[in-house]
């Protein structure tokens, strides 16, 4: 188990890897093997992109953000242009189908609502729109609800993870077991 010394070390040195932060706007305070980040950055993506970099260092217990996000003036814009951007990108991904998603913008805030079919999907959305100028967080409230049928997941999973054991050389995976339940608890 790592000091709360070497994970505040841990965590600075993510922090200084990543070429979109400024460690210097960012203070690391641990206890309790749980990490503090404190401060004001300039945009939603750095402040994203810091959270990241930290989750990414083994041994913490957990994280508490307290980052605030601070738009120059030169950074900002209205709700209207951030919903207007967000829906030019729902309109070009090619992974979402964008009648399944809803954008809802206060003060700069992005609201994400709706449904995805994979995991992939919601995440892909979640960085996109915090690359926008003038956003200043995000919350997700996307349910993922995947659209193949549970025999068919099931069966895809079985030969992926067939697939990945002949790749590195082990056994075929045939002493793994498989079950798909439905969110309703149904098998």
């Amino acid at each position: 188990m790592k000091t709360d010394k070497k994970l505040r070390q841990d965590s600075v040195n993510e922090l200084h890897c990543g070429q979109s932060i400024h460690p210097s706007h960012i203070v690391v305070e641990v206890e309790n093997g749980i990490v503090t980040l404190s401060g004001n950055v300039e945009s939603f993506s750095e402040k994203w992109n810091a959270e990241q970099a930290v989750r990414r260092v083994p041994g913490i217990n957990a994280l508490v953000m307290k980052i605030n996000v601070v738009l120059p003036t030169s950074s900002q814009r209205s709700d209207t242009a951030i919903t207007n951007a967000a829906h030019h990108i729902l309109d070009w991904n090619t992974y979402i189908a964008k009648n399944h998603v809803h954008v809802l913008v206060k003060d700069g805030w992005i609201t994400l609502a709706g449904e995805v079919d994979w995991g992939y999907q919601q995440l892909s959305l979640i960085r996109s729109f915090s690359f926008l100028m003038g956003v200043t967080g995000i919350s997700d409230h996307l349910s993922i609800s995947p659209t193949l049928p549970s025999r068919s997941l099931k069966a895809d999973i079985a030969l992926a993870i067939r697939r990945g054991a002949r790749i590195n050389g082990r056994d075929n995976g045939h002493d793994i077991s498989i079950q798909v339940n439905h969110m309703d608890g149904t098998s």
